[in-house]
């Protein structure tokens, strides 16, 4: 069977919940014999070469821009999934569900997995919020099958549109623990004593309020790291990075993947 993948960025090591989600689920739809492409955003794919752990890729361009990136690259996905045909399209995530009555146009069978409002984002403004709130009608209703990662999830699609979701929630991969320290001997950390946030930075993950709680807390001898960044350049990013600088014991990363990220969580006290 193949199947062709799209609604994500891209992976490894490419920041974002469905993201990870993706990478840790297609290897294993490999191993069990399954044909899997995904299709991904040129602008955010690190990886280069044209297969990773079995899995395929297919970048295709998107443009730069928060509104219409999804969108546009739905649109282009959907249309090569009607040259490349596929058994199975597989969209993640309410906003590109846009597309799916166009893939059943197409004669597509699609899965649309929903991985959560994404219309109650602090960061989008009304329209687009309107924008998101119709995918979510049209994926829902136009899928051939649904997946809803939680039961509330699934809850909600049967009270909004009549329609049954498979619940399948979020594996998790098991960590593996690292004792090497490379990572906090860069930011000047000690081993269980920081408290770490691991997120994008986006409103809705409340890193000010994160940031608030510790100075108050007063945790003699901690330090509170924030792992991670923002997808598009933003005033809440400034506005995180300029608090953490004005509060004492505050440590900013960035984006980590990879060994860093694992050695920064094996070491974490909270």
């Amino acid at each position: 069977m193949r199947i062709l993948v799209l609604g994500l960025r891209g992976f490894p090591a490419v920041q974002g919940g469905v993201e990870t989600h993706a990478e840790h689920l297609y290897p294993e739809l490999v191993k069990l014999g399954y044909d899997v492409t995904v299709v991904v955003r040129s602008g955010y794919q690190v990886l280069k070469e044209k297969s990773w752990r079995g899995v395929k890729f297919k970048s295709l361009w998107a443009p730069s821009s928060q509104g219409l990136e999804a969108a546009v690259h739905s649109l282009l996905a959907i249309l090569y999934a009607g040259v490349f045909r596929p058994d199975v399209v597989h969209i993640h995530a309410v906003g590109p569900s846009l597309i799916t009555p166009l893939a059943r146009l197409l004669g597509l069978r699609v899965i649309v997995t929903h991985h959560g409002p994404d219309y109650e984002r602090e960061k989008w403004g009304g329209f687009a919020r309107k924008v998101l709130k119709l995918g979510e009608r049209l994926g829902m209703t136009f899928a051939n099958e649904r997946i809803a990662i939680s039961p509330v999830i699934a809850d909600h699609v049967r009270r909004e549109y009549q329609k049954e979701s498979h619940i399948v929630p979020n594996g998790v991969a098991i960590p593996k623990i690292h004792d090497t320290q490379q990572i906090l001997q860069k930011f000047g950390l000690r081993s269980g004593k920081y408290v770490l946030l691991v997120s994008r930075f986006v409103p809705e993950k409340r890193h000010l309020d994160l940031v608030n709680a510790f100075e108050r807390a007063d945790m003699q001898g901690w330090k509170l790291v924030l792992v991670g960044a923002a997808d598009h350049g933003s005033s809440y990013d400034s506005k995180v990075l300029a608090q953490a600088e004005n509060v004492r014991d505050v440590v900013c990363t960035g984006f980590l993947t990879g060994v860093d990220l694992a050695e920064i969580y094996s070491h974490a006290g909270l």
